[in-house]
């Protein structure tokens, strides 16, 4: 269940942010384990004016940044998790997304955090 927040500037297409989103889910399923059908995606285009993002921060060649944020329930291992940025990063290089472009948070929260629908907390404890 991760709701995934794509954000690119201006210089990427519909059909790019496209491939960006569709490598993103496929890495999540893999790392992740999400389930296949769980895409929740927001795909989001800033101007120059509306994303900043420091081009040499901690040694980065930053020319044109995509900010992936992935939010979702709690429990993947750190080991997941770094796979999920280096599978992100393999992933996103053949759909023209740098390693030194790539942003990547991951928030995590509990199960009562989620509705899916009809007011209800579905992943909650007791629900």
């Amino acid at each position: 269940m991760p709701l995934v927040r794509l954000t690119t500037g201006p210089s990427r297409d519909a059909a790019s942010r496209r491939a960006i989103a569709d490598a993103a889910h496929a890495v999540l399923i893999r790392t992740l384990v999400a389930p296949a059908d769980d895409r929740f995606q927001l795909l989001e285009t800033r101007d120059t004016t509306g994303f900043i993002a420091d081009p040499a921060y901690l040694g980065m060649d930053r020319r044109d940044p995509v900010l992936i944020e992935v939010t979702c329930k709690r429990g993947r291992s750190d080991d997941q998790k770094r796979a999920f940025y280096a599978g992100l990063a393999a992933a996103l290089e053949p759909v023209g997304v740098r390693g030194d472009d790539l942003i990547v948070v991951l928030t995590e929260n509990d199960g009562v955090d989620w509705s899916f629908g009809r007011g209800v907390a579905q992943y909650a404890p007791g629900t």
